[in-house]
C-alpha cells in the first residue's frame, strides 16, 4: 500500500459491476491508496501529474499478532479485490470478533456492498482512506496478496494463509468457523422473491473475472444451453458482469430458450438472495462458487488452473470438476488477470484443465448433486 499526497486537487472514478464510486482528494492531505488501486490508476496522466510526493505505507506499520482479550480496535483490508476475496474474509473478522477485537473493515471501491448487515462489524471505509483517519485505529491488518498466486507448493487456503499471518494456528480452528453466511435486509430478500417468485432456479455463472479461470464465451453459452435443455424444469439464471461482458453476452443469447433468462444484477445482494433460492449453481472458480459455498447452496464448480481444495474445502455442498490429467503441469498458478503471463506447456486461449471439461460431465455431476441433496 502507498501514501500519496498530491498538489493539487483530483478527483477519481472507480468502475466496478456493482457500480461507479468516485474520489476527491484534496491537495497537501495524505491518503492511501491499495497496490490494486495504482494498478488500475498506472497508465492515467492527469493521475500521475497530480502527485506531489508518494512513499510504501507497510514500513509504517507494526505487525500485528491476534491475542484472545486483547481488545482494542482492527482495521482488516484484503487487497485482492474479487468478491470471492471478501467472503474468505468474513470468518476471519469473526474469528477477530470472538476473540474480543472491534472489527473493522477496508475495501477497494466497489466492494462495501459484501459487508453490510454482519453485526460484528463496527465500521466499513472505502480506499482511498485519509492516513490520519487510518491511524486512530489501534491494529491494522493490510493483506495485498492472500489469494492462489503463489506458484510454490503447498498452497494454502487464503483465510488459513490470513490466519497465519496473524499468528493464528489455522489447523487449531474449527473448520465450521471458516464459512459465514451473509446477513440479509427483509429488502433485499424480498426484491429477490419478486424477481424469482415461486420458481424453481438454477444459477449458470458464464464468466469469472479472469479469462484464464473462464470457458471462452462460445463454449460457456454452449454449455448453458446445453444444461438448460437437460433440466428443462429450472428456469436458469445465466449471470455475467454488468461491466465486461455486456456485449459479447447479449448477442449471444439473443435467441435464448424459454428457460434461460440472462441476468445482469441491478444489485449485488440481491443476486445473492436469489441464489440463496436456487436449486443448483454452476459456476468457473469465482463469486457465485463463493456465496452459494456460504449459505450451503448446491454448486457445481468448473476448475482450471486452481486446485479447488485451495479454494472451498470449508464449503458444504461444493461439487468440483477438476480434470487434472489434463495438464501435467496443473494445479498451475502462472497467470494474471489477463492470460497468460505465461503458459508452460502451450500457447492457447485457455486453461486445458478448464477445456477438458466436457459437457455431458457438467449435467452428470448436477443429476449425481440432486440426488444426493435430496435423498
Amino acid at each position: 500500500m502507498n501514501i500519496i499526497t498530491f498538489h493539487k486537487h483530483v478527483e477519481l472514478h472507480f468502475n466496478k459491476s456493482s457500480g461507479q464510486s468516485v474520489f476527491k482528494g484534496l491537495p497537501g492531505l495524505n491518503y492511501i491508496f491499495g497496490r490494486a488501486q495504482l494498478v488500475k490508476l498506472a497508465g492515467s496522466q492527469e493521475f500521475n501529474s497530480s502527485i506531489l510526493k508518494q512513499s510504501l505505507l507497510e514500513p509504517r506499520l507494526a505487525n500485528f499478532v491476534a491475542r484472545e482479550g486483547e481488545g482494542g480496535t482492527v482495521l482488516v483490508y484484503n487487497g485482492c479485490g474479487g468478491y470471492g476475496d471478501q467472503i474468505m474474509t468474513w470468518p476471519l473478522t469473526l474469528i477477530l470478533h470472538n476473540m474480543g477485537y472491534k472489527v473493522h473493515v477496508l475495501v477497494d471501491p466497489g466492494n462495501a456492498e459484501c459487508w453490510s448487515n454482519f453485526p460484528w462489524i463496527q465500521s466499513v471505509n472505502v480506499l482511498p482512506i485519509d492516513l490520519s483517519i487510518f491511524n486512530l485505529f489501534d491494529h491494522h491488518i493490510m493483506m495485498e496478496v492472500v489469494a492462489n498466486l503463489d506458484e510454490h507448493s503447498p498452497q494454502l487456503h487464503p483465510l488459513d494463509s490470513m490466519l497465519f499471518k496473524i499468528g493464528i494456528d489455522p489447523s487449531k480452528v474449527d473448520p465450521g468457523l471458516k464459512s459465514v453466511a451473509p446477513n440479509f435486509t427483509l429488502d433485499e430478500t424480498a426484491l429477490a422473491d419478486k424477481v424469482v417468485g415461486n420458481m424453481p432456479i438454477g444459477i449458470f455463472q458464464l464468466s469469472a473475472a479472469s479469462r484464464v479461470r473462464s470457458l471462452t464465451p462460445d463454449e460457456s453459452v454452449s454449455l448453458l444451453l446445453h444444461v438448460a435443455k437437460s433440466f428443462p424444469n429450472l428456469v436458469w439464471y445465466a449471470i455475467y458482469d454488468g461491466i465486461g461482458h455486456t456485449h459479447v453476452f447479449n448477442d449471444m443469447l439473443k435467441d435464448h430458450p424459454i428457460n434461460v433468462v440472462p441476468y445482469v444484477a441491478p444489485n449485488l445482494r440481491v443476486l445473492w438472495a436469489m441464489i440463496q433460492k436456487a436449486r443448483i449453481c454452476v459456476a468457473p472458480d469465482s463469486m457465485v462458487v463463493h456465496i452459494a459455498g456460504s449459505m450451503g447452496v448446491p454448486c457445481v464448480g468448473l476448475w482450471g488452473p486452481v486446485r479447488p481444495g485451495t479454494r472451498v474445502s470449508y464449503y458444504h455442498h461444493h461439487y468440483s470438476i477438476f480434470k487434472q490429467d489434463a495438464c501435467h503441469m496443473a494445479p498451475c498458478h502462472a497467470y494474471t488477470s489477463s492470460f497468460p503471463r505465461y503458459c508452460p506447456t502451450a500457447q492457447m486461449p485457455q486453461c486445458a484443465v478448464l477445456s477438458a471439461i466436457s459437457f455431458n460431465e457438467v449435467v452428470d455431476k448436477i443429476r449425481c448433486v440432486q440426488d444426493t441433496v435430496t435423498k
